[in-house]
């Protein structure tokens, strides 16, 4: 009598294979030094930079000086190491993350709707640059996630202009650089997490508001008006 192959086990093998690929791990993404390659244009725009993507959060945007990248959506979260200009457009925001570097200039520039440079997570923004906020307090410095969003200003660094530091929420600030209020609408400084001054917060011909935030003063921390 001829004999008949069980279908069972050939099944069974196929069964397993199928579970044995599954299991295989979903491939890696590579962080990527993602270089901006344009004299000026949009950050959005994944041919813009060298990587072919627009930065994410396990990348650093890397911009030249000499160049200018426009944030006119909701960006981030990435590192940034900048020696051009970042232009922040009205009602955009920039969202970064770890350790970044400020050696040109990041401008907040609202027409009136809320304007963002977001932080995410623990923050050092470190370099001899300027993040400049138009005459406006619709300009943020602001935490994105809440509790553990903290900003530390490297020496060097200087944030001046109008607008709201902290806006309210919870964003630990730590001012080894300069912090100034220097355009007519006035810097509000607002946050739930305190603010330790080792270095300059200052009004100059222009309101420095502190609404309800401790100020912890540093042994080389200043709080001063002038003009």
């Amino acid at each position: 009598m001829t004999s008949r192959r069980t279908p069972i086990r050939k099944s069974s093998i196929a069964l397993a294979a199928m579970l044995t690929l599954g299991a295989a791990p979903a491939e890696h993404v590579l962080a990527a030094a993602c270089t901006w390659n344009q004299v000026t244009g949009n950050w959005s725009v994944a041919s813009n930079w060298s990587c072919g993507n627009v930065p994410g959060a396990a990348d650093t945007a890397s911009i030249g000086g000499g160049l200018t990248a426009a944030v006119t959506t909701p960006q981030g979260p990435t590192a940034v190491s900048n020696a051009g200009t970042v232009n922040i457009g009205n009602n955009a925001r920039l969202t970064i993350l770890g350790s970044n570097s400020n050696t040109g200039n990041i401008n907040l520039q609202t027409l009136g709707n809320l304007t963002d440079l977001g932080i995410s997570g623990a923050v050092l923004l470190n370099g001899a640059g300027f993040v400049n906020l138009s005459n406006s307090s619709s300009n943020r410095i602001v935490g994105v996630v809440g509790a553990g969003d903290g900003l530390t200003i490297g020496a060097g660094q200087t944030i001046q202009g109008a607008g709201q530091f902290g806006a309210g929420g919870s964003l630990a600030i730590v001012n080894n650089g300069t912090v100034i209020a220097n355009q007519s609408a006035g810097l509000a400084l607002s946050t739930t997490a305190g603010v330790s001054n080792n270095s300059v917060l200052r009004g100059d011909g222009a309101t420095l508001a502190i609404q309800s935030t401790t100020i912890t003063q540093g042994a080389s921390g200043t709080l001063n008006a002038i003009n």
